[in-house]
């Protein structure tokens, strides 16, 4: 090894030790990490990123490889060449640790720890938190904190059940993360969006999960029934005996239950590639009569069968807010007319909210939605 080449790895590693540590010694913190009592998620906050500062109210632990040193502060995270460089350092490894109990990024606080990951010249930032950690952001950022107990609690198991779920499909699949903070996965936002009804619903349920036949269930859920709930092989192309198409007589307290859009014939032809649309037919409906697949025909007799997922999902589904709908040309438009709100599948959230109004338990609308599932205690 040259002495110049030396001299600048001998630099690069005092850098990174006063830029990371500060004046700190070499001594690890006091602090306790989380006991593993729980299981711990890794929830993917960004990705794609070049560049990011990061900030730590307390000490943490910042581990690459097989160093590690103590620091606290602000942190610069950055993709160059190919290399992740922390504080304009360059580091050999792909991938480091921040172990501590709460970092800040740009749009808000998160407990526990961050795992960065460089893939194709970008940064991946993922949020290492204990699963009843991470639920005090999900339950009030999926429903109002504000609703009965039975109907956070009734959230706050399936929230703990499908994430469970989810990170075990990300391991299978060796994914370097279990889930997303958006609608992918479930919403979280940190502990922005904490609330003391439902950090106490996820308390007084703790470790509560469905299970069938002894597995962990995707424990889907959504909006609004609109009356009937959906067969999950509709939607997810699976048919689990525990999310059947069923009644849901509580689904009037939603106050949106039924909309009304209309799109221009002219907007609706260019998504599908087609001459001007002239009319709509609606050849086949599920159980619970939401559509399934639809026709529609062109001014030059050309025909075009789209499911009513993928509509939906083409139009928007905050728009088309359900499928339990029906569907016609009128003048110039498509006239959608519907009831309910998303894909229909579990736990109708607004009927879980009538259901509780009307004293029924958390563990009775569960069991409803998920016939057949067993509610166990994992921890």
């Amino acid at each position: 090894m040259s002495r110049s080449l030396f001299t600048q790895v001998l630099w690069n590693a005092l850098l990174l030790l006063f830029m990371i540590a500060g004046c700190s010694s070499s001594t690890l913190p006091s602090f306790s990490p989380v006991r593993e009592e729980t299981p711990r998620l890794k929830v993917l906050l960004l990705e794609n990123l070049s560049s990011i500062s990061v900030s730590f109210s307390g000490s943490f632990v910042f581990k690459t490889g097989s160093y590690q040193e103590t620091g606290k502060g602000k942190v610069f995270l950055s993709a160059e060449s190919n290399k992740l460089s922390v504080n304009g350092v360059p580091l050999e490894e792909s991938c480091c640790e921040f172990l501590g109990e709460s970092f800040r990024l740009p749009q808000g606080n998160y407990k526990g720890s961050l795992l960065v990951l460089l893939t194709n010249n970008r940064l991946m930032l993922i949020n290492v938190i204990d699963i009843e950690t991470y639920l005090y952001s999900v339950v009030p950022s999926e429903i109002p904190p504000t609703w009965p107990k039975e109907a956070l609690k009734a959230q706050a198991v399936a929230a703990r059940t499908y994430a469970l779920y989810e990170m075990v499909s990300s391991r299978q699949k060796k994914l370097p993360f279990d889930v997303y903070a958006d609608t992918r996965s479930q919403v979280y936002k940190g502990e922005s969006a904490e609330y003391k009804a439902t950090s106490l619903a996820v308390d007084e349920t703790r470790g509560e999960v469905l299970r069938y036949q002894g597995k962990i269930i995707p424990a889907y859920f959504h909006a609004a029934s609109g009356g009937f709930t959906e067969n999950s092989e509709e939607v997810f192309g699976i048919a689990w005996p525990y999310l059947r198409s069923l009644p849901s007589p509580y689904y009037k307290v939603y106050p949106n239950n039924e909309w009304k859009i209309e799109i221009p014939l002219s907007a609706l032809s260019q998504k599908l590639g087609t001459a001007p649309i002239k009319k709509v037919d609606v050849l086949e409906r599920t159980p619970s009569q939401r559509l399934k697949i639809v026709q529609f025909t062109d001014e030059a007799g050309r025909t075009i069968k789209i499911p009513g997922t993928n509509l939906r999902a083409m139009i928007g589904p905050t728009l088309m807010k359900s499928t339990r709908a029906n569907i016609r040309v009128e003048e110039e438009k498509l006239v959608i007319h519907g009831v309910g709100y998303g894909h229909g599948v579990g736990l109708a959230q607004w009927d879980a909210y009538g259901m509780a109004l009307a004293g029924k338990s958390y563990k009775d609308i569960l069991l409803y939605f998920y016939s057949g599932t067993q509610l166990e205690r994992l921890w």
